[in-house]
């Protein structure tokens, strides 16, 4: 990089440049922190079907067979056969199997910066931060599992030598992209279809033997790494039919692809202008370069920047719409294997941006700090909207369900399973579960045996319901993004640890009704540890609210924090600390909860114990 070029960029007295470089970075720092709760929720949530078939398919097979067996197209090999080099690549723990698909966005982020920073386009870094962290999709692709993170990280490195390559022709640049374009399409196949129309252009414009040995060996690699197990696939004839799955069936699906992981919240209308920007950008660039270059405005070498930058642009711009072209030609790719594209579309649009801006001769930083500041409040604004509120899912909860079952201390209970159970049972700790291939339901009705509906739901969406069968049931559901809920479903023991329970319903509102519940425990040397409070028309936001309790004969009140919700039809009132306090342990309490109207026949009610003491 031309030196005097990089000083006038940092140059920090220039208050117009130093703002925007403040603005970029303070906005990508909020951007991560906001990203805190996603990170948790994904080191601690349940792996997804596909992570899942990753982990016992591959992952856990070893390097070797991560990089040569395909028998299905769920392998992004390169990723899998990383991840299979650390301990515990058997392993269903979401923070041990995603802690490398957090490492590499971790590192795209801060490639970015540094790449763009000491550049002084401060803006394209903040654009490149905000499509990498700021949309619920791309996160969800990012941080699981599959290979679609390290994915990122190479579409970020392939974006950023095109330019260096453009500016220099150096045989190295031209090795590390076809190297680049080996290892992304090493991860997920869809990558070829972006990095190989790019060589493809680079050897039309420089007609070389470089770039032809350049081109010609990616290829030769590419077909070298999948052409074996691919032909292994073609003989299975149940992948012969629909071998890939795909979304790319009409001409709207490049907008569709681009919305669904923009963070703008999946608009159709921002998806087309950023499209078609991008293919306008380069134009622009062109005709810049050509009015600097006929107006003498600048020293040579700075006219053969503005070159290098209008070839990369275009470069990039051609490689994203072959892309899409080509998946529209195949109809074949799913919308989340070309979420990577996002990338050098973001790359084209903020140096075009910049460059834009550049040729603005009055005040040109301030209106750069300007334009900067425009971006950052609309990047706050739908960041803000998007976390105001949320809610965070896990996409299949099968580690949530388990948890649910072992805190009702239902895991040694046989099982009768609906959906995909088995998926289900490999998160059970120890050994698989005692099942029967058919519903007994006089062993259900007796509390002997526990349903769980962990699959698809019919096409009439119906899900089985345990209180169809008997009214003495519970019906559980534990949320997740995908199907909405699973179930678990069981008769529990008949208020056991509850001696007397009385309900009285107070006066309450429009949208709610309020009850009143006293509950006599049966007397015992401890008392009871856990009650357990079912109802399925209670309101989750609104948890019991526990009035006060009987303990050693006197009346106290009850911190709020004692109550734990399990799911949303069920709460767990935990008074294990207060019993080990007296001799004869909690023996009343009175607390008041809330159920969605209209309820006219009062609430279903189940108070139990787990056991008797």
């Amino acid at each position: 990089m031309n030196r005097t070029l990089l000083k006038q960029n940092l140059n920090p007295s220039s208050g117009g440049r130093l703002l925007e470089a403040l603005l970029c970075v303070l906005t990508s720092a909020w951007l991560i922190f906001q990203c805190v709760p996603e990170i948790h929720h994904y080191a601690t949530s349940s792996l997804w079907t596909d992570e899942i078939y990753s982990v016992t398919a591959f992952t856990s097979q070893g390097f070797i067979h991560c990089l040569t067996d395909w028998h299905a197209p769920n392998n992004h090999m390169l990723f899998n056969a990383l991840n299979s080099l650390f301990p515990g690549a058997d392993s269903l723990n979401p923070l041990r199997m995603r802690l490398l698909s957090m490492v590499f966005v971790a590192l795209a982020l801060a490639i970015a910066f540094v790449a763009h920073g000491r550049k002084g386009h401060w803006l394209t870094a903040l654009l490149v931060c905000w499509v990498l962290i700021g949309s619920d999709a791309m996160l969800d692709v990012s941080f699981t599992a599959r290979g679609y993170g390290l994915l990122n990280l190479f579409a970020l490195i392939f974006c950023l030598l095109v330019p260096l390559y453009t500016a220099t022709w150096k045989p190295v640049y031209l090795v590390l992209l076809s190297l680049t374009v080996v290892l992304g399409s090493w991860t997920v196949t869809s990558f070829v279809f972006f990095g190989g129309p790019v060589l493809l252009f680079l050897f039309l414009l420089k007609r070389n033997w470089q770039t032809l040995i350049a081109g010609g060996a990616t290829l030769a690699a590419i077909l070298a790494i999948y052409v074996p197990p691919y032909l292994k696939v073609l003989k299975r004839p149940e992948f012969q039919d629909n071998f890939f799955p795909g979304q790319f069936h009409e001409l709207a699906a490049p907008l569709k692809a681009i919305a669904s992981f923009f963070p703008m919240g999946n608009n159709l209308l921002v998806a087309g202008i950023l499209l078609a920007g991008m293919a306008v950008f380069p134009v622009l660039f062109w005709y810049l370069q050509r009015e600097s270059s006929s107006g003498n405005k600048g020293p040579a070498e700075t006219t053969r920047q503005d070159h290098a930058e209008f070839l990369s642009m275009a470069l990039l711009a051609a490689g994203v719409l072959s892309a899409y072209a080509i998946a529209l030609i195949l109809k074949r790719p799913l919308f989340r294997t070309t979420a990577y594209l996002l990338i050098p579309l973001t790359i084209v649009w903020g140096e075009s941006l910049f460059r834009l801006l550049r040729a603005v001769r009055w005040k040109p930083a301030l209106v750069r700090a300007a334009v900067t500041l425009a971006f950052v409040t609309a990047i706050v604004f739908q960041t803000h909207a998007r976390t105001q509120g949320r809610r965070l899912l896990p996409i299949e909860a099968w580690g949530e369900m388990v948890d649910v079952l072992e805190r009702l201390n239902l895991l040694e209970k046989p099982y009768y399973g609906v959906g995909r159970p088995d998926t289900l049972y490999l998160h059970f700790p120890g050994a698989p579960p005692e099942t029967i291939p058919q519903l007994d339901e006089s062993a259900f009705q007796s509390g002997k045996l526990v349903v769980v509906d962990s699959g698809p739901p019919p096409e009439d969406g119906s899900r089985f319901e345990g209180r169809k069968i008997t009214g003495r049931a519970v019906d559980l559901t534990v949320p997740q993004l995908r199907w909405e809920y699973q179930r678990i479903s069981f008769v529990p023991p008949d208020r056991q640890g509850v001696a007397d329970l009385s309900v009285r319903e107070k006066p309450g509102t429009d949208s709610h009704r309020t009850f009143e519940v006293h509950a006599t425990l049966t007397p015992g040397k401890a008392g009871c540890g856990h009650l357990f409070l079912y109802s399925p028309n209670n309101d989750s936001r609104k948890p019991p609210k526990v009035k006060w309790l009987t303990m050693a004969g006197t009346w106290r009140t009850l911190k709020d924090e004692r109550i734990h919700s399990v799911t949303e039809e069920l709460w767990e009132l935990d008074l294990t600390e207060l019993n080990g306090a007296s001799e004869s342990g909690v023996t009343e309490l009175t607390f008041s909860y809330y159920i969605r109207a209209p309820m006219p026949d009062g609430p279903a009610l189940k108070v139990w114990c787990p056991e008797e003491e």
